[in-house]
């Protein structure tokens, strides 16, 4: 394996504590090569002073705003490309590595020049049961997500999420970085089925594990709102059938909960919705 340099982008928003922890574990990484670049996305509150001392030569940026996760990422990995890196490995303020989960991203990189990105097996934090492996399958009819739990459980994943993922420099140069019309979710499958339609390959690199805090308010309107917001465009940009694509999210995402008289959520949601379109 030849250890090319490799920065880790870790984006932040109001979790100091927790990303404080995610550091501590990368310093117990026995990679020789590499540096972390932290993006804060506008915290109410400054930076503790002995953050970017956790580990020497950490790099922060401190974007004007709140910009999302692509958006708020991409000052990282530009970053990241102007230094030289090789290789970029975006992961998530609330996870934490095991020592050789970086050496075992790039040896897996290693195996092929047209492997654009690698991802990783993350387990959850308590239980350590399978929340990912690597990524995912595209339903391109209804536009859903599935994650496979296993190596062998679906082939080749369609995407690799962007909670652990080695990137290939040359390959970002190529196919560009994260599309920031996307605020959150989504962002990441756009990336990778870029990646592919420019020629590269996905991998998951066997044996190379994270662990994963998951939020306990998945079920937020927010989500829920920026999550339908994304999975509109991204079928904007690949579906073959647009306006099928568009009943079949509606369907899925907002008429069904009516069916289940969930009304004061399409309350809430509506009142968002009409906000952020009121705001552009």
């Amino acid at each position: 394996m030849t250890a090319g340099k490799v920065s880790i982008v870790i984006l932040n928003w109001n979790q100091w504590a927790i990303t404080a922890q995610c550091l501590h574990s990368l310093a117990l990484l026995d990679y020789p090569d590499f540096n972390v670049i932290l993006v804060d996305n506008a915290s109410d509150s400054p930076p503790p002073a002995e953050i970017t001392s956790i580990l020497p030569g950490t790099v922060l940026i401190r974007n004007q705003s709140n910009s999302g996760f692509g958006k708020g990422n991409n000052p990282g990995i530009r970053r990241a490309m102007e230094d030289g890196a090789e290789f970029v490995w975006l992961l998530n303020n609330d996870t934490a590595v095991m020592p050789d989960t970086l050496r075992m991203l790039v040896s897996k990189m290693s195996e092929s020049e047209k492997t654009g990105a690698v991802g990783t097996e993350i387990l959850d934090f308590d239980n350590k049961t399978v929340l990912v492996c690597g990524g995912g399958k595209v339903n391109m009819r209804r536009f859903y997500t599935c994650n496979l739990r296993a190596a062998t459980s679906g082939g080749t994943p369609d995407y690799l999420t962007a909670a652990s993922v080695l990137l290939r420099s040359e390959a970002l140069k190529q196919t560009g970085l994260f599309d920031e019309n996307f605020f959150m979710y989504w962002e990441d499958v756009d990336l990778c089925f870029r990646l592919k339609q420019n020629g590269w390959t996905l991998a998951v690199a066997d044996g190379a594990k994270i662990l994963h805090m998951e939020g306990s308010s998945s079920e937020s309107i927010a989500k829920d709102y920026y999550a339908f917001r994304s999975v509109i465009y991204f079928a904007s940009k690949y579906s073959e059938h647009y306006a099928s694509a568009v009943f079949w999210i509606v369907f899925d995402r907002i008429i069904k909960k009516l069916m289940m008289f969930k009304f004061i959520w399409f309350v809430k949601f509506t009142c968002m919705f009409m906000r952020n379109m009121a705001g552009k």
